[in-house]
């Protein structure tokens, strides 16, 4: 009688998990992202500035109103790449991260397909939009290091980017997902509770198509 009533219990408190799939070029600061919440909402160690580029991919599963939120953080270099297609199919949100203060200055790149931040980032930004699209999977653009970042316009500029970057191969389409940018701190951690309120909103919103995992 025991077992039945713990185990009708467990079932009964289980937690809907959500997958939340971290993506963009390499350094624009999606570790740091996912250490933040670490650091924030699971009492974890501040977020070092010397994290090592990641190799594969860092999994974090983040308690949050009743509901699990699994973080999947994959390597941006060219070469990890072919990882993204195959976690995005299993997502329930895409979140595209952007190195705020490298787009600001639109650094040097090396070993991608254009030798600028901004000109890289669209190329490959193209490809995901194009898989999101065919699910009308939600995309969250993360803007990351907003503590160095002096232009209060950064968010709406990138926002506005991305939506001419589809729309110069997509006259005439509307695109299937839904897009929205926010910016964040890693290092205050401003910001962090906008985007957690987005990840999940967007998680539900397209839980007819992937529901949850129990």
């Amino acid at each position: 009688m025991y077992h039945l009533v713990a185990g009708l219990y467990a079932q009964w408190n289980k937690k809907s998990t959500y997958h939340v799939l971290l993506i963009g070029l390499q350094g624009g600061g999606k570790t740091w992202f996912q250490e933040a919440l670490r650091h924030h909402y699971l009492q974890g160690r501040a977020p070092s500035s010397r994290l090592p580029p990641t190799v594969g991919q860092n999994v974090l599963d983040l308690p949050y109103q009743k509901r699990i939120l699994r973080f999947w953080d994959l390597g941006g270099a060219p070469s990890m790449r072919s990882l993204w297609a195959q976690y995005m199919a299993d997502a329930h949100v895409l979140v595209w991260v952007i190195d705020g203060p490298a787009w600001i200055h639109n650094a040097s790149v090396e070993n991608e397909a254009a030798p600028t931040y901004r000109d890289a980032t669209s190329l490959a930004w193209r490809a995901v939009a194009e898989e999101a699209h065919t699910r009308g999977q939600p995309i969250v653009v993360l803007v990351t290091k907003m503590d160095d970042v002096s232009s209060a316009s950064l968010v709406d500029e990138i926002h506005a980017s991305l939506t001419k970057t589809w729309r110069e191969g997509h006259s005439d389409t509307t695109p299937a997902y839904a897009l929205s940018c926010y910016g964040v701190s890693a290092k205050t951690g401003e910001g962090l509770a906008s985007v957690l309120e987005a990840f999940l909103a967007d998680a539900q919103s397209f839980e007819a198509t992937r529901p949850p995992t129990a």
